[in-house]
C-alpha cells in the first residue's frame, strides 16, 4: 500500500507538492521519518512547493495529517456564516494500495480498482480513473517521483 503520505493530499497536486517539496530538501518519502519536514506544515511557496493556491483548501499549506485537520480545510470555513463546518474526514485519504496503469498482468482487483483508507476509518474501494487517488494524475506523480 502507499502512504498518502503523512500529509493531507486530497488531490494529485497536494500528491506531487508533498514529493517536489521533499525532493528539494534532498529526502525521499523512505528518509524522511528523520528529516525535520515530517513534522511541519508545508509551504507551496517555499522550496520545491508549486506556488500560490497549490495547498489544501487553495491554500498555501499543505497540512500534516493530524487530529481535528479537517476543521481548517473548507475554504469558507472562516467566513462562513451558518456555524462552523468542515471537510469530512470519509474525503481525506491516508493510505492507499499501488495506483497502477492499465495492466491485464496486475492482480490489484483486477488492476481496476483500489482499496483507500480514509481519515474517517473507513475504507472504499475505486474504480481506475474515477477519482483520487486512483485517477491518471496521481499515478503520473506516483511514476515522476518514485513512491
Amino acid at each position: 500500500m502507499q502512504g498518502a503520505p503523512a500529509w493531507v493530499t486530497e488531490e494529485a497536486v497536494h500528491l506531487e507538492n508533498v514529493a517536489s517539496i521533499q525532493r528539494a530538501h534532498g529526502i525521499t518519502f523512505d528518509d524522511s521519518i528523520g528529516h525535520p519536514i515530517k513534522d511541519s506544515d508545508l509551504d507551496t511557496t517555499g522550496k520545491g512547493g508549486m506556488g500560490q493556491g497549490t495547498g489544501n483548501a487553495e491554500s498555501d499549506t499543505i497540512h500534516r495529517l493530524r487530529a481535528g485537520i479537517e476543521w481548517e480545510l473548507h475554504p469558507d470555513n472562516v467566513n462562513y456564516t451558518g456555524g462552523a463546518r468542515s471537510l469530512p474526514q470519509s474525503s481525506i485519504p491516508v493510505l492507499f494500495d499501488t495506483v497502477v496503469a492499465e495492466d491485464p498482468n496486475c492482480d490489484i482487483h483486477g488492476y481496476r480498482g483500489i482499496n483507500v483508507l480514509y481519515m474517517d476509518g473507513h475504507v472504499e474501494s475505486i474504480w481506475r480513473e474515477r477519482k483520487y487517488p486512483n485517477s491518471a494524475d496521481a499515478r503520473r506523480v506516483i511514476d515522476t517521483y518514485d513512491f
